[in-house]
């Protein structure tokens, strides 16, 4: 019997260059930093020629673009997974804690974050990359923020504080593991950021 051969459309085709090459991007990111990541090194890594890179992405910060925006939506999918394991208002806070962890410290939250300090230096990608990020930022705010109400904390200053402080210590974090800093004290300063957050929750009025 002969097997039947499935061929792609046009368009499935363009899709699955698009993702080989957000994919390696983000491998690149990874390893070897936003410097070294060239649109050439993404395009071998990819295992695509430079005209299939080029018509995907005429540009290096338009991929740096495609991979933040396709690492936002990573995150979002791992967030509501996790969150889905309990209805427990104070519990679903700090399983927000530490999913946020997880992401940033994998390799596409490390990508992630060498393309925000790139910014700095690259104005074409701060144009196009700080309204991502912005955006990105204010859902986490609204996501975080509705959590907290929900576990009795409803001051919004001191909401977006914490978001302030997660974020930042997190990003921080993830950035000294990456440089090869002691596992032991990154476990034990997320756990401390953890206490901290789980001490201003309020009590859980149910709890005997």
């Amino acid at each position: 019997m002969t097997a039947r051969v499935v061929r792609l459309t046009q368009s499935e085709r363009s899709a699955r260059t698009r993702e080989r090459l957000i994919a390696a991007a983000t491998d690149a990111l990874h390893r070897f930093g936003y410097a070294a990541t060239s649109t050439t090194l993404v395009a071998d890594m990819a295992g695509v020629s430079r005209g299939a890179m080029l018509h995907q992405f005429p540009s290096k910060a338009l991929l740096m673009a495609a991979v933040a925006n396709a690492t936002h939506e990573a995150n979002i999918a791992a967030y509501r997974t996790a969150l889905a394991r309990s209805t427990d208002p104070r519990e679903r806070v700090l399983i927000l804690l530490d999913t946020a962890w997880e992401r940033h410290s994998a390799p596409s939250g490390v990508a992630q974050n060498e393309i925000w300090a790139a910014t700095r230096s690259d104005p074409e990608l701060a144009e196009l990359i700080l309204p991502i990020h912005d955006e990105q930022i204010r859902q986490t705010r609204e996501g975080q923020a509705a959590l907290l109400a929900r576990a009795g904390v409803e001051d919004d200053a001191l909401a977006a504080a914490l978001l302030a402080l997660n974020v930042s210590a997190l990003r921080g974090l993830a950035l000294e593991q990456a440089l090869g800093a002691d596992p032991a004290a990154i476990a034990a300063a997320v756990a401390l950021l953890r206490a901290h957050l789980a001490s201003l929750l309020p009590p859980d009025p149910s709890a005997p």
